[in-house]
């Protein structure tokens, strides 16, 4: 259902092609132009992507807020929420600013944010578990981005300002907290993996005729008495881990 007054737009509607509405024609090309231009440029850094999908992630938030400014054209209405709704006429630019802008920043942070959790386009640090994970994925594009969202939200559609920032945040530090989780729960192989993994390497060096039989026996009681020590030593350190813990 659509509330709140109507928007001056009829005015501009009945100038039809007089001197004044080709020249707000004119400045909204060349101001439409220059957000295309200076996005494009902070989009191709930020995204790590060639000038031409920098482009074209630019159009896209642009198209959305054209569709935007054409509904509310064709509506001649603010769609719900309002937040002043006594001073409707006065703040409707600022609905419709903050309700396109919000595009401009939440568009590159979903790409980013797919590029990294669907097709695993992940920088060495941001690979990495712990506080050096978290700080790789909470650059300043990305929280410029959370920031942005979350204020834009919170003035275009009066959305929760923290609720949307924490949502916004918690996304970008999941993949480095899963990390942390699943690094420790990492099972390291045990000693008697480790000495069949080998023993079969003998194996296979005695049947390809790189060792003898006589070396390969050597290799063997070697690995055995490796392991045992290898084990005693693993026994010992459970045991001291044992006796500190009572």
């Amino acid at each position: 259902m659509e509330t709140g007054t109507a928007l001056p737009f009829q005015a501009f509607k009945n100038a039809g092609a007089s001197p004044e509405w080709l020249i707000f024609n004119a400045i909204l090309i060349l101001l439409a132009a220059g957000v295309l231009i200076f996005t494009t440029l902070i989009y191709r850094r930020y995204l790590n992507v060639s000038i031409r999908n920098a482009f074209l992630v630019s159009l896209l938030c642009l198209t959305f807020y054209i569709v935007l400014l054409y509904q509310s054209f064709l509506y001649k209405k603010i769609p719900d929420p309002l937040y002043y709704s006594d001073y409707c006429e006065h703040f409707w630019k600022f609905f419709l600013l903050y309700r396109g802008i919000l595009f401009f920043f939440a568009i590159p942070l979903a790409i980013k944010l797919y590029d990294k959790w669907i097709n695993a386009r992940l920088t060495p640090e941001e690979k990495l578990a712990g506080i050096d994970g978290v700080r790789a994925w909470l650059t300043p594009g990305n929280l410029i981005c959370c920031l942005g969202t979350a204020f834009c939200s919170w003035q275009g559609y009066k959305a929760n300002y923290w609720g949307v920032l924490i949502l916004l945040l918690g996304a970008l530090i999941a993949y480095p907290a899963l990390n942390i989780y699943f690094h420790k729960k990492v099972s390291h192989p045990s000693p008697k993996e480790d000495l069949s993994q080998a023993r079969e390497k003998i194996f296979q060096l005695l049947e390809n005729g790189k060792i003898t039989a006589q070396e390969s026996v050597e290799l063997l009681k070697a690995l055995i008495e490796t392991g045992e020590s290898s084990s005693s030593k693993t026994a010992a350190n459970e045991n001291q881990s044992h006796k500190t813990e009572e």
